[in-house]
């Protein structure tokens, strides 16, 4: 008898039936994430005043208060790319910051031919369109976005470093140029798929028979 009620307990067969031990519904364990190191916390907290000690310190003994400060740019730089790499997501990361740090300190330095890294100002854009192309695994979007930005980097190359503002504004023909070749390819693509789905062995029709548009996109919806 006890035998019998610590079955029912457990929930085991008795007597050829199956007992439940609780009609609630099903609930997957829950993923607790691991805990960040303490070192990683304390310096993620106190990054921002040790920039702030970096830069006074610099500015007290070696006097170059200028151009310094650009240190403070490290502050988001450093948590966007902490972020951009939790999330796995390189979006999060603030390209555009490190673009203009770049920028300006190349200015500060007086590199010669500062004005040839206006281009890097371009590279921007670039970037996001890139990350994207990845994360939706399309060239193509990439390539849509890159062509202009890429003929006015080329175009400003030629002015500022050989002085080809003229021809070199002939480069900008590449734009229409790429734009309607994929135009072209999308709609032989798109016919050529029209032609293989009226095929016998495609579609189950006749070599005389072939398909409306309407039939066509019905079939490729189903």
């Amino acid at each position: 008898m006890f035998k019998n009620f610590f079955d029912f307990l457990s929930g085991k067969k008795t007597n050829g039936t199956q007992t439940k031990q609780s009609d609630a519904p099903y609930q997957p364990p829950t993923y607790v994430r691991k805990p960040t190191p303490l070192w990683i916390q304390i310096f993620n907290t106190v990054f921002p005043t040790l920039c702030a000690v970096a830069y006074i310190l610099i500015g007290i003994f070696l006097h170059l208060w200028h151009p310094t400060w650009l240190l403070f740019l490290l502050v988001p730089l450093y948590y966007s790319l902490t972020e951009a790499v939790r999330r796995k997501d390189a979006t999060y990361f603030a390209f555009p910051v490190l673009v203009v740090g770049v920028y300006l300190l190349l200015g500060f330095l007086k590199v010669k031919y500062f004005l040839w890294f206006l281009p890097i100002l371009i590279s921007i854009p670039i970037y996001y369109l890139i990350c994207s192309a990845i994360k939706r695994k399309n060239i193509i979007l990439a390539l849509d976005g890159l062509v202009p930005i890429l003929c006015v980097i080329g175009y400003l190359c030629l002015g500022l470093i050989g002085g080809w503002w003229h021809p070199g504004w002939v480069i900008f023909f590449a734009i229409p140029l790429y734009y309607q070749t994929v135009a072209a390819v999308k709609k032989y693509q798109k016919e050529k798929r029209a032609a293989n789905y009226g095929k016998p062995e495609h579609s189950g029709y006749s070599k005389v028979e072939t398909m409306t548009e309407e039939e066509y996109e019905e079939r490729r919806k189903s």
